[in-house]
């Protein structure tokens, strides 16, 4: 069998949903959840609600802010598998910030009405749950404005040890001449992952 190398088994990988930070094309199983923190101040939640659609959200916890002044997020995705080694899904990244701006109330827009701010994702995923690669676009948008042009995403995992993976995370904004490139482990258990990037 796949999971049993060198006479032990290699339990199946517990992130496989996501890259560092911008999701991979698979949904959570049905009935499967996680809780994840990124840099200590986003700790947030995902849901598996069918093998198609999985739910997530958080908000930040900055010190010394009031909780309606944190940010929130929702992170839906919707996808499926086309074959054995590949999936396709849309996605978002919501995220409800507090009007802070002064030149708003320059405009006599209300200062205290929040805002959304985003990226709605189209990815496909290729490969194993161990061994994969995720190219997508991803639109931003700021309340009713979506950008004209994708930022391009490519990444992928690839594992190297029964609790260790290679993972990479690499953007390509719309007029900007510099890409973000990204790499690093994860380390994981059965049931946790660590990213070191």
């Amino acid at each position: 069998s796949d999971a049993i190398k060198d006479g032990k088994y290699w339990f199946p990988n517990p992130n496989r949903t996501r890259l560092l930070f911008g999701p991979t094309a698979r949904n959570l199983r049905q009935g499967e959840g996680y809780f994840n923190d990124i840099y200590v101040f986003f700790p947030g939640v995902a849901y598996g609600l069918t093998d198609n659609f999985t739910i997530g959200g958080g908000m930040s916890l900055f010190p010394g802010v009031d909780f309606e002044d944190q940010l929130f997020y929702l992170t839906p995705k919707i996808g499926v598998k086309l074959q054995q080694d590949l999936d396709i899904s849309a996605s978002a990244i919501i995220i409800r910030i507090p009007d802070t701006d002064d030149e708003l109330d320059e405009l006599g827009e209300d200062e205290d009405s929040p805002k959304t701010l985003g990226v709605l994702f189209g990815t496909m995923t290729y490969g194993t749950d161990d061994k994969s690669a995720t190219f997508g676009l991803g639109f931003g948008y700021y309340d009713n404005d979506i950008a004209d042009k994708p930022a391009v995403l490519i990444g992928g995992e690839y594992r190297i040890a029964r609790r260790a993976s290679l993972v990479t995370e690499n953007w390509v904004f719309p007029e900007v001449d510099e890409p973000l490139i990204s790499y690093g482990v994860r380390v994981f258990g059965e049931s946790l992952a660590v990213d070191l990037a």
